[in-house]
């Protein structure tokens, strides 16, 4: 060993180790930084050559988004990082123009969400903006709405605030006109559903069928109106009262409408009543809470307490007003011949657990024999539609 030693020692000189050593750490970091630049350079080249060719299979792309990945998890406030991020997100948009996968769709949205959450890069946070304001809007979901919002509030030099406003403007006769519920959110919460079918009326009538409908097109006409419209449902499934007032608060929503329809052992009894939250309540009142609610009259003495505590944070003022202007307006709508039973209160647990203006409304009596054929008539159910839309843009109105 020693003398291995020895003869390492003769042929490289001390000074000549240190030169030695001194190139291979030089050429070790210069190969890193090569081959981190060089990696991009050669998966934008495959990108571009399969793009070229109008390649639209994403297996074919496969390696290509998991390098740019890589590239961007391993710096993504760096210049190179954040370029690979856009490429990465900006594939899957190229990829759903022909794949329109839940998979690819779903993709894009977590590509951006990644850019938003883990790079400070502003190029590449200003187009996972614009990237979710398209998806959004490609998609008829007025949630796009926010994302513009977003975009032009933090990146109003950007090309793509500057191509928004370019192109994304209700105009006419070059004046731009401002929808009236423009970045406000509204969650429709259609009653009960799946297991729970809420009340049952004549011609086979459930409630939780008849209030899907409803709450349908009251999402399209409020995302008409600039609103961005979340449901607690969408189709036929349970959700318990809680979640969905967590619902409601979590997207931090300026007002919380829950659709319903009554019901009762008299046949004669109809007309539309709108309720806001209270912890008092006549005897009538509490046995329709109670059957919203899900629980017996005895049990709702407990609940009342309960409420005493949470309606001291409840905006009961501005939920009083949003009731009577959507019940005003529905009543204009549907003209004499509805009964107008007027704005109630009542404990409901859904208002109860909701931190902004929520109402419920008793569209009608699905009992009574009159009143369930007109809500079973498209007609009838669009002017009662108009009339709460227009409750609720005049409750916007008024606050401003």
């Amino acid at each position: 060993m020693r003398r291995v030693a020895n003869c390492n020692a003769k042929f490289f000189p001390s000074k000549t180790r240190l030169v030695l050593l001194f190139f291979a750490v030089s050429a070790f970091f210069c190969f890193q930084y090569s081959s981190y630049g060089a990696s991009y350079s050669i998966l934008y080249s495959q990108d571009k050559l399969l793009r070229d060719k109008h390649v639209t299979n994403y297996s074919k792309f496969r390696a290509v988004i998991d390098g740019y990945d890589r590239i961007f998890r391993k710096a993504p406030n760096s210049y190179k990082g954040a370029l690979a991020g856009i490429r990465m997100l900006d594939l899957y948009r190229y990829l759903a123009r022909s794949n329109h996968s839940g998979f690819i769709q779903d993709r894009i949205r977590k590509a951006a969400y990644e850019i938003i959450n883990s790079s400070k890069n502003d190029r590449a946070r200003a187009y996972a903006y614009f990237a979710m304001y398209q998806f959004y809007k490609k998609h008829n979901l007025s949630i796009y709405v926010s994302w513009k919002e977003k975009l032009l509030k933090e990146y109003p030099d950007s090309w793509e605030a500057k191509l928004i406003l370019k192109t994304d403007r209700h105009s006419i006769n070059n004046k731009t006109i401002t929808l009236p519920l423009v970045g406000k959110i509204i969650v429709v919460d259609p009653g009960h559903g799946g297991k729970d079918p809420g009340a049952s009326g004549v011609f086979g009538i459930k409630e939780k069928n008849l209030v899907l409908k409803i709450a349908k097109i009251l999402a399209r006409r409020l995302q008409a109106e600039g609103a961005t419209v979340l449901m607690t449902r969408n189709t036929d499934r349970f959700i318990t009262l809680q979640k969905r007032a967590e619902f409601a608060n979590r997207h931090h929503a300026d007002a919380f409408i829950s659709i319903h329809a009554n019901a009762s052992p008299n046949r004669m009894l109809s007309g539309i009543e709108t309720f806001f939250l209270t912890t008092k309540a006549d005897r009538k009142t509490v046995l329709i809470a109670s059957r919203e609610n899900g629980i017996t009259p005895a049990q709702m003495n407990v609940l009342q307490k309960i409420l005493v505590e949470l309606v001291q944070n409840a905006k009961i003022d501005k939920s009083r007003v949003l009731a009577k202007n959507i019940q005003d307006d529905i009543v204009k709508r549907l003209g004499v011949k509805t009964k107008n039973l007027g704005v109630r209160q009542a404990p409901f647990y859904v208002l109860a657990g909701t931190k902004i203006p929520s109402v419920l409304i008793e569209v009608g009596f699905i009992t009574n024999r009159k009143e369930a054929m007109r809500l079973e008539s498209k007609n009838y159910r669009n002017r009662l539609i108009k009339g709460i839309v227009d409750g609720i843009e005049n409750f916007f109105e008024k606050r401003q």
